[in-house]
């Protein structure tokens, strides 16, 4: 699989990867531009640390995430921040992660500039939209209980 460049993986579990799981996706790195995560388990820095294995990525989608305690860690190796990445589609479903590990990403891959957005249940999205203001061109925003029959009276 030396061409791969979209993966999605459910219920992947970072504590059982031992020697990390570079060990086993590291050689995926030269071409893999698109990442979906299903019910992944693991800490904030397992996170960030599988994603940064993947300088060309674009696009991430990522379901179902709760960061394990502890809730702040620093990444296990310091990398230069991956230029060029992150500029396709983000799309985030019930991610209980929220703002320290979107200051991560943005600072290990140099920023985000997505240009597709779409967050369901996603705590702390302020910062990610503020991050991707200048790329932004779809936004889709469905809040907790956004499927539940909402009536919308307009402000005047």
């Amino acid at each position: 699989m030396v061409n791969l460049q979209e993966l999605a993986i459910g219920d992947i579990n970072f504590y059982q990867f031992r020697g990390g799981p570079g060990k086993y996706f590291g050689h995926f790195s030269p071409t893999l531009r698109s990442i979906t995560l299903s019910w992944p388990r693991g800490t904030r820095r397992q996170l960030l640390d599988f994603l940064t294995l993947f300088p060309k990525l674009e696009n991430i989608k990522v379901s179902h995430y709760h960061g394990r305690p502890p809730a702040h860690e620093e990444p296990s190796t310091r990398r230069n921040a991956i230029r060029g990445g992150l500029r396709g589609q983000l799309v985030l479903t019930n991610f209980g992660a929220s703002v320290g590990l979107f200051e991560d990403i943005i600072v290990a891959f140099g920023g985000m500039r997505f240009s597709s957005v779409e967050l369901e249940y996603v705590p702390g999205m302020q910062l990610l939209l503020e991050a991707c203001a200048n790329t932004l061109q779809t936004l889709r925003w469905y809040p907790d209980g956004a499927f539940q029959n909402y009536k919308i009276d307009p402000v005047l």
